[in-house]
């Protein structure tokens, strides 16, 4: 499991979609960094790693997991070898903290597509 550590790309317009992920995440006990792909850099961090914007995208280890189901983030996580669900402890790993809205005339980050 160090060998294939796990990163959940989300965006705060991903609420649902992106809370599927976590709520498998959690489930396993298994512990992970969320990248909010918000500003440009993250965007391209996010291009770098799945070849597009769009999210959730987990990564666990070198796999890059683009489909949007709990059975193909548990597929991930099985292959990674972490423990099933009922094996660890649970957590309660939320979505990080929406960025401030810009203010009138502020160009914001642009959304993934």
């Amino acid at each position: 499991m160090k060998s294939s550590p796990v990163t959940l790309y989300s965006h705060p317009d991903c609420k649902d979609l992106c809370q599927i992920a976590r709520d498998v995440l959690n489930k396993r006990g298994v512990a992970f960094t969320e990248v909010s792909a918000i500003d440009e850099a993250k965007l391209e961090e996010l291009r770098r790693v799945s070849g597009g914007t769009k999210v959730p995208v987990l990564v666990v280890g070198r796999q890059v997991e683009t489909t949007i189901s709990a059975a193909a983030y548990n597929q991930a996580l099985d292959l990674a070898g972490y423990p099933k669900t009922g094996v660890a402890r649970p957590r309660n790993q939320a979505a990080p903290p929406e960025p401030p809205k810009p203010a009138p005339g502020e160009e914001s980050a642009a959304a993934p597509r």
